[in-house]
């Protein structure tokens, strides 16, 4: 005999009474406990300004590791994107390191030691229809014996009109290794950035 039908429940709980679903959400803490998945922390956009940043609100103790996805725009035509860490809820601009590619080219960007700032990616244009996107995660904020780093994908359209993919990996130094983060800041070359969407991710 075949039996079908559905099942509608609006709560769920375990046999001690904690709940696993209510009002037919899992709750956060559940999720965050279960080590699978992504929770999504933030999403948002922002006009033109000199920077964006995300602060300790979002990148905490409660998460080592994140995903970031983001589409942007540049004033400023032919500018590249900096990134760089926030420490006790102050920007830090010392003792970074990086390296990135554009996936058609040998030749590579870096700072291998000591660097202001993390460069990632290529210059990207401003005129219409030449935006920028990224996907990376930010790794090991709340440590202090491994440094934080990001890694991810950089897909631009140039100022020549020519789409590019790059890869970049950065992060702490040697020298920062051991210090916990918890912000992150973008910022163009030169000019403004628009965020056309941001959205943050904390890895369970």
């Amino acid at each position: 005999v075949d039996f079908m039908g559905t099942l509608k429940v609006d709560n769920l709980q375990k046999e001690d009474g904690t709940a696993i679903i209510t009002d037919g959400v899992i709750p956060t803490t559940i999720l965050t406990n279960s080590n699978v998945g992504m929770i999504k922390l933030l999403s948002t956009s922002a006009s033109a300004a000199a920077n964006f940043q995300v602060d300790s609100t979002y990148i905490n103790s409660t998460y080592d590791n994140y995903h970031i996805d983001m589409g942007f725009l540049h004033a400023t035509d032919n500018t590249g994107l900096n990134v760089t860490f926030l420490v006790g809820g102050s920007e830090v601009t010392a003792n970074y390191c990086y390296e990135n590619a554009a996936l058609t080219s040998s030749t590579y960007g870096y700072d291998a030691l000591g660097g202001s700032n993390m460069q990632i990616g290529g210059a990207t244009g401003n005129a219409t229809g030449e935006t920028a996107r990224i996907t990376m995660t930010l790794s090991n904020v709340n440590s202090t014996t491994i440094a934080t780093y990001i890694h991810g994908f950089h897909y631009s359209t140039a100022n020549n009109g020519n789409n590019v993919g790059r890869v970049f990996n950065a992060g702490q130094d040697y020298n920062s290794y051991s210090s916990v983060v918890n912000g992150i800041k973008f910022a163009p070359g030169s000019g403004n950035i628009t965020i056309s969407y941001f959205k943050l991710y904390g890895l369970t």
